[in-house]
């Protein structure tokens, strides 16, 4: 399930709900307004799934797929510096400069 039909169908379980006032199971509060222009997005006839079960089937995916591109060592070499590179961009390190051009830390034990 791509993220953006999961996300249609999310707001078609929970967009019901919020114009029609909330519900009593409903997690937002009844008097929320809603403006006129405003309309229920169309109900899928198609599989509704929680989040929780969502992220499981992508984790589980993911998983799966995550070796899928290393068949032997010549792809290895090739797509791990493609790789390193998305990681470090990933985690907001991308321009950091080279580890042999960085200054010293100059660490003090007080």
């Amino acid at each position: 399930m791509l993220r953006r039909r999961f996300l249609e169908t999310s707001l078609a379980t929970w967009g019901g709900r919020l114009l029609s006032g909330g519900g009593s199971d409903s997690p937002f509060p009844g008097n929320l307004s809603v403006s006129p222009s405003v309309s229920a997005p169309p109900q899928y006839s198609g599989e509704s799934i929680s989040i929780r079960a969502y992220l499981a089937r992508e984790a589980e995916r993911i998983t799966r797929d995550a070796l899928a591109d290393y068949v032997d060592l010549s792809a290895w070499r090739r797509l791990v510096p493609q790789r390193r590179r998305q990681f470090m961009e990933m985690m907001g390190l991308d321009e950091l400069p080279p580890y042999d051009q960085r200054p010293p830390l100059n660490v003090k034990v007080t």
